[in-house]
């Protein structure tokens, strides 16, 4: 098969078959901003909820019964940001994932 020919036959076979590869992008497309607009619905909905303002101190507890000391840096669309005071470091999590966390409010003494 020449390379005319090879290149027929592509332009043939894509041409035949553009919209199946149109419907595959789309659906691609589609599952990307599904994703998004959960993280941006679950992000608006944890920062609306007032139950954690920014600055709050808070502490993750682990499934195995440890807690970790925390304070909210800031609860973005998309992440949100600790500071963890047992190592001085900052933790970022997708919004999405925080409904996954336990998570319990310090109240003030």
């Amino acid at each position: 098969m020449t390379p005319e020919q090879l290149s027929q036959t592509i332009s043939l076979i894509i041409n035949q078959n553009l919209g199946l590869i149109s419907l595959f992008f789309a659906l691609i497309l589609a599952g990307l901003w599904k994703e998004s607009i959960t993280a941006i619905i679950d992000g608006i909905r944890f920062r609306l909820s007032n139950a954690y303002p920014d600055e709050d101190s808070i502490i993750f507890m682990a499934l195995d019964g440890s807690e970790t000391k925390a304070r909210i840096i800031r609860i973005g669309i998309l992440t949100s940001s600790f500071f963890i005071y047992k190592n001085n470091s900052k933790l970022t999590i997708p919004n999405e994932k925080l409904k996954d966390l336990y998570i319990q409010k310090l109240l003030p003494k």
